[in-house]
C-alpha cells in the first residue's frame, strides 16, 4: 500500500489480472477434441492463477512475520482452491483436486520468490525451499514435454499414422490394457495389444493423436492379427472433427466391420470410401479425428496386435 492511503497502480493490475483468470475457470475451456498440448497448458492456468493470489497475500502481509505469510498463503489456496473445483463440479465441468495441488505451488512459489527478493541477506533455507518448490512445478510440466515430443514425431513419421517404438507411443491411444508386445508381424519389430473384453456392448481402442490431415493420399493400411487361432469379428470406425463436435450420428461417420482371421491381415481402405461414407456430407479429410477399433458383446476376453496404420499415395 502507498503511504498516502491510495492503491498503487499495481495492485490494481493484479487485481483485474486475478479476476480475469478467476472466470475463465468457469468457461468453457479445452474440450476432448481440442490438442493435448493446449489441454496441458491450460491446466497451467491454476499455477499462475494462484502465484498471483500469493503475490496479493503478500503484498498484504509483508511487514507481518513469515510465518504469517506462508501459513496465509497456504490456507487460502487451499480453501479457494478447493472452492473453484467445488463450483466446477456443480456447473457440471470436470473437478480436478491435481488443481488444487498445483494451486498451493504457484502460491507457495510466488510468496517465496518474493520474500527471497525482499531479504537483503538471502537465506540458504529459503533458497532451498525454492529449489524444492521449482522442481515440484517443473515436474508438473512432464507432460507437456512429452506431448511436445509425441506431436513433433506425429509430423516426422508422416504417413505413417502410429508407430510402436516407444513406450510414450501407447499416450496417442486410449482403451483397455494398451501394451507394446513383440510384434506378430515380420513388418516391424513391436506392435500394440489391445484388449477387447467381454460381455460390453462394445469394447473399443482408439488412435486419438495422429497426423490429421490426409489430402493427397489415396488409402489407408492397416495390419493386424488376433492373439489366438480364432477369428473375430472387428469394426472400424473413422471420424472427422464436424463428426465429433457434432451429434456423432451412426450415418455420419465411417463404419465397417471385418472378419479378421488367423494370422496378418493387411486391411486396405481407399480415402475416397472414408470421404464418402457420411450420407450428408464429405468427411473431411484434412480434418480426421478419430480411428476407432471396436468389437460387440464378445462372449470372452480377446486380443489383436496392431503392427501398423499408415496411409499411400
Amino acid at each position: 500500500m502507498s503511504t498516502n492511503g491510495s492503491i498503487p497502480k499495481q495492485s490494481y493490475l493484479l487485481i483485474i489480472s486475478i479476476l480475469a483468470i478467476f472466470i475463465l475457470f468457469f468457461i468453457d475451456g479445452p474440450t476432448t477434441n481440442s490438442n493435448r498440448i493446449y489441454k496441458l497448458f491450460w491446466d497451467n492456468g491454476h499455477i499462475i492463477f494462484f502465484a498471483l493470489v500469493g503475490w496479493f497475500i503478500f503484498n498484504h502481509t509483508s511487514h507481518k512475520p513469515r510465518y504469517f505469510t506462508y501459513l496465509s498463503t497456504l490456507l487460502i489456496c487451499l480453501t479457494l482452491g478447493c472452492v473453484i473445483e467445488a463450483i466446477q463440479y456443480n456447473i457440471e465441468r470436470s473437478a480436478n483436486w491435481q488443481d488444487v495441488y498445483r494451486g498451493i505451488l504457484g502460491g507457495t512459489f510466488s510468496s517465496l520468490i518474493l520474500h527471497h527478493k525482499k531479504k537483503t541477506t538471502k537465506s540458504i533455507l529459503l533458497i532451498v525451499a525454492i529449489a524444492i518448490i521449482s522442481i515440484l512445478i517443473f515436474r508438473e510440466q512432464k507432460q507437456i514435454f512429452i506431448a511436445i515430443k509425441l506431436e513433433l514425431a506425429i509430423h516426422e513419421n508422416f504417413p505413417i499414422l502410429s508407430k510402436f517404438d516407444q513406450p510414450n507411443d501407447l499416450l496417442n491411444w486410449s482403451g483397455n490394457s494398451l501394451v507394446l508386445a513383440n510384434s506378430q508381424a515380420q513388418t516391424s519389430k513391436s506392435s500394440l495389444k489391445a484388449e477387447f473384453r467381454a460381455h460390453e456392448k462394445y469394447s473399443d481402442v482408439t488412435l486419438e493423436h495422429f497426423y490429421h490431415d490426409w489430402r493427397g493420399y489415396k488409402s489407408l493400411h492397416i495390419a493386424l492379427q488376433p492373439a489366438d487361432d480364432k477369428p473375430i469379428e472387428l469394426c472400424i470406425r473413422i471420424t472427422d472433427f464436424v463428426h465429433d463436435i457434432g451429434e456423432q450420428s451412426y450415418s455420419d461417420r465411417y463404419n465397417k466391420c471385418i472378419n479378421i482371421t488367423k494370422g496378418l491381415n493387411n486391411i486396405i481402405i481407399p480415402l475416397n470410401e472414408i470421404e464418402q461414407a457420411p450420407l450428408q456430407r464429405k468427411m473431411a479429410l484434412n480434418k480426421v479425428n478419430k480411428i476407432t477399433f471396436f468389437s460387440r458383446q464378445l462372449t470372452d476376453n480377446r486380443y489383436i496386435y496392431i503392427s501398423s496404420i499408415y496411409l499411400s499415395k
